[in-house]
């Protein structure tokens, strides 16, 4: 890519950039440490345009970066480390994005906020290349996310589908055919507080007995949605507002506020009333 004069569209070479990785990640690799090297040189000639580069994201377009998820099942993260849990780095299945705009995501008094990022590479200077660890700090909005290996119809739910859970790893040996994509419904408890659950989806069930949830099928782990960004207001009648979160857990034998990513959750024109209950921090991702 040669200097001009012209000035550079930053949105459009963001989403190209999305569309090469999402192509790329459909081949199948020889070797795990090809991820970072298919796309070194043309980060590096990227970098004096788009600006500084994080384990296989972009400063300038990490919110968007972040919004990635599985094509096809699920996006298990490799074994061995590669990449921060953030980055699609850390996974060899496909991967789609959930923002494909070359328009940035408007600014949003509800959106997260990049405060730091580091990152480690395994090479001295060599930005571009293999990774050894990476963080970003964010101050962000999050909310308890109950998991569930429930299945049931969300059309006969006698409660509200909120939105869509894609999570990146199956939690346990049942869950492998259960499918990555989960109903997020809305449950509004007797203290009058609402709770999100994610549940799987069947929608030939009929049977009347797997409508009402079984909190015993509910997962032992805490899971939290962070939120990444939801626009202010929209415009058009037929426009929804889409809160776009990450997934997290916390990572054990870490800081209280230490998290990594186990998926991507959409919650479609959440109601005044249930982002009341979100609570913002100070966390980091690794």
């Amino acid at each position: 890519m040669g200097r001009s004069s012209s000035p550079i569209d930053k949105g459009y070479l963001f989403q190209e950039y999305r569309d090469l990785v999402a192509i790329y990640s459909r081949r199948q690799l020889s070797f795990e440490s090809d991820k970072f090297h298919a796309f070194s040189g043309l980060a590096r000639r990227l970098h004096p345009y788009l600006g500084d580069y994080v384990a296989g994201c972009w400063v300038d377009d990490i919110k968007a970066g972040l919004l990635w998820f599985p094509d096809l099942g699920f996006c298990r993260h490799v074994e061995k480390y590669r990449a921060p849990s953030w980055s699609w780095a850390s996974t060899d299945d496909r991967v789609l994005w959930y923002h494909v705009s070359q328009d940035p995501l408007p600014s949003s008094s509800l959106q997260m906020r990049l405060v730091d990022y580091t990152i480690t590479p395994r090479r001295p200077g060599d930005l571009f290349g293999e990774v050894i660890n990476g963080h970003l700090v964010v101050d962000a909005l999050m909310f308890p996310l109950g998991r569930s290996s429930q299945i049931t119809n969300a059309f006969l739910f006698p409660m509200n589908t909120v939105g869509d859970a894609y999570y990146d790893d199956p939690e346990e040996e049942d869950d492998q055919d259960e499918g990555a994509c989960k109903d997020i419904l809305e449950i509004k408890a007797e203290d009058g507080l609402f709770y999100l659950v994610s549940f799987g989806v069947d929608y030939s069930i009929r049977d009347l007995d797997c409508l009402e949830p079984d909190m015993d099928k509910l997962s032992r782990y805490e899971y939290k949605m962070m939120l990444v960004h939801l626009e202010d207001e929209v415009e058009g009648s037929d426009a929804r507002r889409l809160a776009k979160c990450l997934i997290l857990l916390r990572v054990d034998d870490a800081d209280e506020d230490v998290y990594k990513r186990v998926g991507l959750a959409i919650l479609h024109d959440p109601e005044p009333a249930l982002m009341a209950g979100w609570m913002r921090k100070i966390i980091t991702l690794v």
